[in-house]
């Protein structure tokens, strides 16, 4: 919990490894709810890159283009599964 306070005061990443069921994504969220930011979600499974950086779709409705921005857009991101 520490160093996940100091990464983020101090404007570091900090990648947190361990066992499913130790509560890391509790922890990230907690962090985001604590910084007032935003904690985005992203699958430990291989899949394509737009599913992580966003895609860009059309609206029927607009007649527009829609960007949907994907996890990496957060200010924590954490992995689920």
């Amino acid at each position: 919990m520490t160093f996940a306070v100091v990464a983020a005061l101090s404007g570091n990443h900090l990648l947190i490894e361990d066992v499913p069921g130790v509560g890391k994504t509790v922890l990230a969220r907690a962090l985001a709810t604590a910084l007032g930011s935003s904690c985005r979600g992203c699958r430990a499974t291989p899949s394509p890159a737009l599913r992580l950086t966003g895609v860009t779709v059309f609206s029927p409705d607009t007649a527009t283009w829609e960007f949907r921005p994907g996890p990496v857009f957060g200010h924590v991101v954490c992995s689920t599964s």
